[in-house]
């Protein structure tokens, strides 16, 4: 990561953390709480400056991975890593 994008990424206040192989987004909707929407918009528009992929968290972040490929299996098919 470039210290251009790292700057660009400090001056959004959605982004929560900062590393050189992860980033994660969050906006507060009260109480803790995700907005789940603005976060949304925050999480694609870093991910379109990084390039990068990621995942929602359970408590509503996104988290950005550089090399991140999500698993395009069938998780009901025996053959698929994750059925067991």
């Amino acid at each position: 990561m470039t210290r251009t994008t790292r700057n660009a990424l400090k001056s959004n206040p959605a982004v929560i953390s900062i590393s050189n192989k992860e980033v994660e987004v969050f906006i507060d909707g009260g109480n803790g709480r995700a907005d789940y929407d603005a976060t949304e918009a925050a999480g694609q528009e870093v991910a379109t400056l990084l390039g990068w992929g990621g995942y929602r968290s359970g408590y509503g972040s996104w988290v950005l991975r550089a090399g991140y490929r999500a698993d395009t299996s069938d998780y009901c098919d025996t053959a698929s890593p994750a059925h067991y």
